[in-house]
C-alpha cells in the first residue's frame, strides 16, 4: 500500500503547492489521455469539474468526492464505457487537484484508459461532441 501511495505522490508532485494554471500540480497520471489532442472514443463523455474553491461537479451537478467515486464505478459498468474528463480551474489549489486525481486513480474506468485531464481554459476549445453526449446519472 505504501509503495502505491508513494508512486501516486511522485506522479502528482506531492511536495509542490500552488495552483494548476501555474503548472505546479504535476502531470496527470500515466495512462490518462489529453482531451486537447486525443479521445478514446466519441460515443459518450462525462465531465468532472474542479473549481477554484475545490468544489466538484459531475456534468454540471454538484457532487462530493464520494459521489464522484460512485459515478466512476457506475460508468465502468456501462456499455459502452464513457470517457471521463477532469476539467481543472486554473486557480484550483494543487492539493485539491491531487485529491480528485487520487479519487479517480485506480478506478476501473481510468485503468481502461478512459480518463483525461485538461485545464478549464483549454476545455473551452474542446470539440462539443465530447460534452454533447453526456449521460446523466441519477441516484
Amino acid at each position: 500500500m505504501r509503495v502505491g501511495v508513494a508512486a501516486l505522490c511522485l506522479l502528482s508532485a506531492c511536495g509542490g503547492s500552488g495552483t494548476y494554471g501555474a503548472g505546479q500540480c504535476g502531470a496527470a497520471p500515466d495512462g490518462w489521455f489529453d482531451p486537447r489532442t486525443e479521445r478514446p472514443h466519441l460515443s459518450v463523455g462525462n465531465e468532472i469539474r474542479l473549481d477554484a474553491e475545490g468544489g466538484l461537479r459531475w456534468n454540471g451537478q454538484p457532487r462530493t468526492e464520494e459521489g464522484v467515486g460512485e459515478y466512476l464505478a457506475i460508468s465502468a459498468r456501462m456499455a459502452p464505457q464513457p470517457a471521463v474528463v477532469l476539467v481543472v480551474d486554473n486557480d484550483a489549489e494543487c492539493g485539491d487537484v491531487r485529491r480528485i486525481r487520487s479519487v479517480m486513480a485506480g478506478t476501473a474506468i481510468c485503468d481502461a484508459g478512459l480518463c483525461g485531464e485538461v485545464s478549464d481554459s483549454s476545455n473551452a476549445r474542446i470539440n462539443q461532441e465530447m460534452r454533447g453526449n453526456q449521460l446523466e446519472l441519477v441516484q
